[in-house]
């Protein structure tokens, strides 16, 4: 049964949006602030992760060389951008088994916050998390992204978008296909040059229990 509804929205989609001039659902988002680094670079500096992970947090601290594992380097976006959060307080409050990551389990939640703030700084300016419905149309507001700046996405075949002055809208292109994935991350990068200045986590999830209520809603 649950299937029949999801295939009946999929059919209905196109046609309740055109119908309407607008998309099924839509959600608003806002572009995270600039960090707040002074509290995070004084435990960084005070706690010697610079002995490791080097003053400017490229991995190439004094100690690095003698390590088995190369410390983590903060400005490399491959290494930084599917880490969310959680996962980096973690690490810091746990540390690393198998590495020469220590264990911080003294930090309080603020100061692992400010601290991860910091670690992120490195790389960018803000980090902004959203979590989407599969079919979501969404919008996010970057009134403070810099002028001129322009936005890039880690998978285009998935992820569309368009930018419009300080609003960019994204969605997942032909959502359908991706009715029985789990949820997954995904990317969108707002650059200034070649810089990132700010990255946008996204957590797209299907929602199939939302999808039999929208279908409903609009069999009434």
């Amino acid at each position: 049964m649950k299937t029949c509804w999801i295939l009946l929205l999929i059919l209905l989609f196109p046609v309740s949006a055109n119908a309407h001039n607008k998309p099924l659902l839509k959600k608003v988002y806002k572009l995270a602030e600039k960090f707040e680094v002074k509290r995070g670079k004084e435990l960084f500096q005070k706690n010697g992760c610079a002995m490791c992970h080097g003053e400017d947090g490229s991995g190439n601290g004094p100690m690095a060389s003698s390590l088995k594992n190369h410390p983590r380097n903060f400005q490399n976006y491959y290494e930084m951008h599917r880490m969310p959060d959680v996962r980096i307080e973690q690490a810091i409050r746990e540390g690393l088994e198998g590495t020469a990551m220590p264990a911080f389990p003294d930090f309080s939640d603020k100061e692992l916050i400010d601290l991860t703030q910091y670690l992120r700084s490195f790389m960018i300016d803000s980090y902004t998390t959203v979590d989407i419905c599969l079919y979501e149309k969404s919008v996010l507001e970057a009134s403070g992204a810099p002028q001129g700046y322009h936005v890039e996405v880690d998978e285009p075949e998935r992820l569309e978008f368009k930018k419009r002055g300080d609003k960019i809208t994204f969605q997942i292109k032909n959502w359908g296909k991706f009715l029985g994935k789990k949820s997954w991350r995904t990317h969108l990068r707002i650059m200034k040059g070649e810089r990132i200045v700010s990255l946008v986590s996204i957590k797209v999830k299907p929602c199939l229990g939302k999808i039999e209520q929208l279908v409903k809603s609009l069999s009434e």
